[in-house]
C-alpha cells in the first residue's frame, strides 16, 4: 500500500483533531478511503467501536496510521528478500528446458536419439518426473515461507481502546468479541497492571507491538531459510534431471551408427 492511499486516513485524522465530531468526519472521509480491504475493515472496525464507547479515536487512528506504514515499509523489504526463492525457484523450473532449448538449436542429436532408442527414452522420462517433482518440492517450501499476518494484534489494539476508554478488562474483551487467545495473551499485563497500577491500555499496546515485531522476524527468518533450503531440489533433483534429459540422450545420439 503507497502512501498516497494511506492519505484519506491521515485527513479524517486532521479532521477529527481540528475538531470536527466524528460522525461528520467519517461520511466525509469513509468513500474516500482507498485502503486494502484488511485495512479498511480495521478502520471501520475502529471507528464504530469509538462511536459505541463515546470516545474519539484520534489516538488509536494515528496508531493505527504508524501501523499501516511500517508494515508497507517492512513488506517493500520482505518483497526484496522473497525475490530471491522466487527466482530460485524459476531456475529450477527452467534451466533443464533453456539447456535443451540450447542443444536443440546447436543442431546436437537430442531428439534423434530419444525417438530411436529404449534408454534414451527411459532416460529422458525419469528426467521429467524428477524436474516435476523439483517443482512440487520448491512449491512446498515457498508455501511455508510464505509471510503472514500478526496473529490477534488488531483485536488487542480494540481492547486496548475499550479499556482506555474506561471499561473493565472482562468488558472489553466482550465489547470487541475479542477471542480468547486475547485474553490470554494479556495475563501478563493484566498482572502487571493490578500489581503496579500502570495502565493496561498502555500494556496491552505494547504487547501488540512486540507481537508485530515477533512476526516481522519470523517471517524474514522462513524467508532467509527458504532460500537456503531450496538449494535441496536444485542438487538433488534438477542437476540429476539435467544429465537425465541432456547427457544421456546426447551420449546416445552420438554414439550411434546415424551420429557417427
Amino acid at each position: 500500500m503507497s502512501e498516497p492511499k494511506l492519505e484519506p486516513l491521515y485527513e479524517l485524522v486532521q479532521d477529527l483533531k481540528a475538531g470536527v465530531s466524528l460522525s461528520r468526519a467519517w461520511s466525509k472521509r469513509e468513500s474516500m478511503l482507498e485502503l486494502e480491504e484488511p485495512l479498511k475493515h480495521r478502520v471501520t472496525k475502529l471507528v464504530n467501536l469509538c462511536r459505541s464507547l463515546g470516545t474519539s479515536p484520534v489516538v488509536a487512528l494515528e496508531r493505527l496510521l504508524s501501523v499501516a506504514r511500517q508494515s508497507e515499509e517492512f513488506n517493500a523489504e520482505l518483497q526484496a528478500e522473497w525475490a530471491t526463492p522466487r527466482a530460485t525457484m524459476r531456475l529450477v523450473v527452467w534451466l533443464p528446458v533453456g539447456f535443451i532449448a540450447l542443444a536443440q538449436l546447436l543442431g546436437l542429436p537430442i531428439f534423434q536419439a530419444v525417438s530411436e532408442n529404449l534408454l534414451a527414452k527411459v532416460a529422458v522420462i525419469s528426467g521429467v518426473l524428477l524436474l516435476l517433482f523439483a517443482r512440487y518440492w520448491s512449491a512446498k517450501i515457498l508455501a511455508k515461507a510464505k509471510p503472514v499476518e500478526t496473529p490477534h494484534a488488531e483485536q488487542i489494539d480494540l481492547v486496548a481502546v475499550a479499556l482506555g476508554a474506561g471499561l473493565t478488562f472482562d468488558k472489553a474483551l466482550d465489547k470487541v468479541s475479542a477471542v480468547s487467545q486475547v485474553g490470554e495473551l494479556l495475563v501478563q499485563e493484566r498482572l502487571l497492571a493490578r500489581t503496579t497500577g500502570a495502565p493496561i491500555a498502555a500494556l496491552a499496546l505494547n504487547r501488540a507491538e512486540r507481537l508485530r515485531v515477533l512476526t516481522q522476524r519470523q517471517n524474514r527468518l522462513r524467508i532467509r531459510e527458504a532460500a537456503v533450503t531450496l538449494m535441496w531440489p536444485l542438487g538433488v533433483a534438477v542437476l540429476p534431471s539435467l544429465i537425465l534429459l541432456l547427457v544421456v540422450p546426447l551420449s546416445v545420439g552420438f554414439a550411434s551408427p546415424v551420429a557417427q
